[in-house]
This record gives structure tokens, C-alpha cells and sequence, in this order.
């Protein structure tokens, strides 16, 4: 299986009352809003894995300011910050790609999925 599939897994084991895992928002010390973009974005990536178009060659989709701010309700200001953070800590990558220059992003699976691995022997431990 792929690191994707993987990491996708994992975010669907954790707790339901849980949405973003205590251990990557220690990982990403203590930034909940950064934790929660990065889940934002696996979810949308894999809602437009399903549509036709807009999965481009080597796991990059887009995902607009726009649309971030529609559904999250950061401002343009505050996802360039966020986003630098992420790009910053290697969590993604970005580029403007396509007509408009649209921004691309790309998750880094192996680094998300091992803070996930770690997360669920936490979780079952404490049980």
C-alpha cells in the first residue's frame, strides 16, 4: 500500500470526537490552525481524487485561497502564513500551476503518516 492510503487510514481510526490528533498538534508545536489546514487538505484531496480534472501527474491538486477561506474561514493573510508554516516544516509543497496559476499543493504522506503511526501507540496504550 502507499503512504497515502496509509496516512488516510490512520486519520480514519482516530477518535471521532477528535478531528485533528493531539500528536500532530504537538508536532507542529501546539499550531492547531496549521494541524487543521493539513487535515483540510487531505480531506480535499481525496473529495477531488474522485472528481475528473482536478488531480494532476504526481499527487498535486489544487486548492484556491478562496475556497479555504469559504470553508475554514481564514483570511488570504492568515493562510499565507499558515501555508509557510507547512511548507516551512516540509509538511507540503506548493506551486502555481494551470490556467490562473492556481495554487497546487502536494502532502508530504511519509512524514504526516509516520506522526499518525505514532499517534494510534499512543491511543491504544492508554486504553
Amino acid at each position: 500500500m502507499s503512504a497515502e492510503y496509509d496516512a488516510c487510514r490512520a486519520l480514519d481510526e482516530c477518535k471521532p470526537y477528535q478531528p485533528v490528533p493531539n500528536r500532530l498538534v504537538r508536532e507542529m508545536n501546539a499550531d492547531g490552525d496549521a494541524a487543521l489546514v493539513l487535515i483540510y487538505l487531505v480531506n480535499h484531496r481525496r473529495w477531488t481524487r474522485k472528481k475528473q480534472g482536478e488531480l494532476r501527474t504526481g499527487g498535486w491538486f489544487f486548492c484556491t485561497r478562496d475556497r479555504v477561506q469559504e470553508d475554514l474561514g481564514y483570511t488570504h493573510k492568515r493562510q499565507l502564513r499558515i501555508f509557510n508554516k507547512l511548507i516551512a516544516e516540509q509538511w507540503i509543497k506548493t506551486k502555481p500551476m494551470g490556467p490562473g496559476a492556481q495554487r497546487h499543493v502536494k502532502i508530504n504522506w511519509r512524514k504526516l503518516l509516520t506522526v499518525l503511526q505514532e499517534t494510534q501507540v499512543y491511543t491504544h496504550a492508554e486504553r
